[in-house]
């Protein structure tokens, strides 16, 4: 349950007053427990059985546990269930809550609470304990029965203040209501499960992981989304009893929310038709040594959902955490040579997501988003480097998570790397902030593959990636090293496996210029843009000494203009187009133009620069992406086929000559 300085701020009240509000709440009778400060979400795994109201457990709940005395801006949450019932009436987005609470005509007063967004949460006290429900008894009417919960008065969220309505008694609720509300539900696993289910940590992985899982909304596959949902958490190790309950919160934010026979229903299919047993992916099931965790089965369905062209919403945009990058769900592989600063940039990203910067001319997440560091090697360089980009940046400290791993391609290291990321996600919760990207550093030395030319192999551990990205809602981006030849090392199933590859270089030298110009660029992207670059430098800042007097360094990403050698790099491509070459190498083109495609001036420049085809098509892209941009060449299509073609060609014209040649 740690609380940071954006808890405090996020909350609308002073922490003093919020400890109070619990103690006053727990006084009346109610079971009370922490809510994260500005939020709905539990602080702790398993709230029903936290939940208490003695009053100094409840102090103490609110009370930092090293500041002794000094409170705790937790939000209040109330456990329903037992013989306690809430009713929801829900105003929000036009729904009908008032109108269906009238037609209910429940009669004697009964203590209310007035919600944020000018609902309603009506307590009743009951003879026997009833389930959660979703739009029932009525159109915008929820039930909070057993294992649900509300939030207290007091609390507060970005939208307002929760405020007592009604002081009024608990009054029993009325028999035609009772009437109308089903018991909680109980039901027997028909499949064996793979491990013990309903385990604690279980419980509040499942929970995390649904804290930040997108909605399921109508129109858009939700019915698949939810299927798909319920099988991720039936696979962490959940009952059907417990994954219907711990998904109830997230039914709320879903567009429309299911009606509890609905939820239950999906969640039935799940263990019914899944391709694995419940607990197949649970962490106790990794550490008891029973095999190796296989990718997980439920991103795709047994049975895959049929689709028609004319769905409404079929055809959804793929949501970016780098916008024609990075997909937010996508796995993502940066290479470079030693020396390059692939590790410096990956780190630059992840600081600035979590600082809510912007990041050269991409467009990133408005608010800011967190980011894990999983370490192979170096991670006891990531302190000066916060301390550098701080100085650099002159932000705070961003708020970055990191821990080092390995051996991610077997059972345990995948295990344990589960647990790392569920315990970053519940901390950047605490934070407010959604854990959005995973840096893997290196790919080599953090999956411990034991051949990375093996595809097999390099196809099974970025598979066990992918499947980290769907399970937590993230991005994944591994580091990984050049070849000789300067492009990825090892398996050509590291492309074949990711949405985007990006390359880091460092410019040639040029005589008499300090060499320290590098640039990343986009080598490939199955979903974005292709020719995407940008010019960089390592800054070098001094943090101090240390005891032997010697200075202590790192480095910082600083966004640059081309490099010389790639402003000569651009030179050599226009001299391509030099009458005297193009009248011999070139096509002649309607209007007494002359044009090279693509091929032929890779061709041509490989010659020149004396490289291997690859590299001369990658560099060769690069520079006619800068020329189209900046109005020196144009593409035309002609009986089929692109040709380049200088802007300043004329008919019986000159192209000055450069003077490289």
């Amino acid at each position: 349950m740690a609380t940071s300085v954006i808890d405090v701020l996020r909350s609308k009240a002073e922490p003093a007053d919020m400890r109070e509000a619990a103690l006053a709440w727990a006084a009346r009778g109610f079971k009370v427990f922490p809510i994260a400060a500005g939020t709905k979400k539990p602080l702790v795994a398993d709230f029903p059985a936290v939940a208490t109201g003695n009053p100094d457990e409840v102090r103490a709940l609110w009370t930092d546990p090293v500041l002794d005395g000094w409170a705790l801006p937790h939000n209040v949450g109330v456990l329903t269930g037992g013989d306690l019932l809430v009713l929801d009436v829900d105003t929000k987005r036009g729904k009908p809550g008032l109108a269906s609470l009238a037609a209910l005509e429940l009669g004697e007063p009964t203590l209310t609470v007035r919600t944020p967004s000018g609902g309603q949460h009506l307590y009743f006290r009951t003879e026997r304990e009833v389930a959660n429900s979703a739009d029932h008894p009525g159109p915008g009417l929820d039930v909070r029965g057993h294992h649900g919960y509300v939030l207290a008065p007091g609390s507060a969220t970005d939208v307002g203040r929760y405020e007592i309505e009604r002081d009024a008694a608990v009054a029993a609720a009325p028999p035609h209501l009772l009437a109308q509300l089903a018991a909680p539900r109980e039901r027997a696993d028909t499949a064996a499960p793979a491990t013990d289910l309903d385990m604690p940590e279980a419980i509040e992985r499942a929970r995390e992981f649904l804290r930040t899982r997108e909605p399921a909304v109508e129109g858009q596959g939700g019915d698949d989304w939810t299927y798909r949902t319920a099988a991720i958490v039936k696979d962490m190790g959940l009952s059907a009893v417990m994954a219907l309950d711990v998904m109830s919160d997230w039914n709320e934010r879903c567009a429309p929310p299911w009606s509890v026979d609905e939820l239950e229903a999906k969640v039935e299919n799940a263990f019914a038709y899944g391709l694995s047993a419940a607990g197949s992916q649970s962490v106790a099931l990794a550490f008891a040594g029973i095999g190796e965790i296989p990718p997980p089965r439920y991103i795709q369905p047994q049975r895959a959902p049929l689709q028609w062209s004319d769905d409404p919403g079929g055809d959804q945009p793929i949501r970016w955490l780098l916008k024609g990058i990075l997909p937010r769900n996508g796995v993502g592989i940066i290479y470079g040579a030693p020396k390059s600063g692939k590790s410096f940039v990956a780190f630059d990203l992840s600081a600035r997501l979590a600082a809510g910067l912007p990041w050269f001319n991409v467009r990133t997440p408005k608010e800011p988003i967190g980011a894990l560091l999983l370490l192979g090697e170096g991670a006891g360089t990531v302190r000066t480097r916060l301390q550098a980009f701080r100085l650099a940046a002159g932000t705070d400290f961003p708020p970055l998570a990191w821990a080092s791993v390995a051996n991610l391609s077997t059972a345990a290291g995948l295990a344990a790397a589960r647990e790392i990321i569920a315990d970053a996600v519940a901390g950047m919760a605490s934070r407010g902030l959604r854990l959005g990207m995973i840096v893997v550093d290196t790919l080599a030395s953090a999956l411990g593959l034991e051949d990375e030319n093996s595809a097999p192999e390099v196809t099974a551990a970025l598979k066990a990636l992918e499947a980290l990205a769907a399970e937590f809602d993230v991005a994944v981006l591994g580091i990984h090293h050049a070849g000789k030849n300067g492009q990825d090392r090892g398996s050509s199933a590291f492309r074949a496996a990711c949405d985007v590859m990006l390359a880091v270089e460092r410019s040639e030298p040029v005589a008499g210029q300090a060499n320290n110009h590098r640039q990343i660029s986009v080598v490939l992207n199955r979903n974005g843009e292709g020719d995407w670059s940008a010019n960089f430098t390592l800054d070098r800042v001094v943090l101090g000494v240390d005891e032997d007097g010697d200075e202590i360094t790192s480095c910082t990403v600083r966004p640059a203009g081309a490099s010389p050698a790639e402003l000569d790099r651009r030179e050599i491509v226009m001299a391509q187009f030099d009458p005297c070459t193009i009248h011999i190498e070139g096509h002649r083109l309607p209007g007494d133009r002359w044009g090279l495609t693509r091929t032929m001036l890779s061709r041509r420049c490989k010659e020149v620069w004396d490289v291997k085809d690859e590299a001369a098509k990658s560099a060769v892209k690069r520079a006619v992406a800068e020329l189209l941009r900046s109005g020196r060449l144009e593409e035309i299509t002609v009986t089929g086929d692109k040709y380049l073609v200088a802007i300043d060609q004329r008919i019986g014209g000159d192209i000055a000559a450069a003077s490289l040649f």
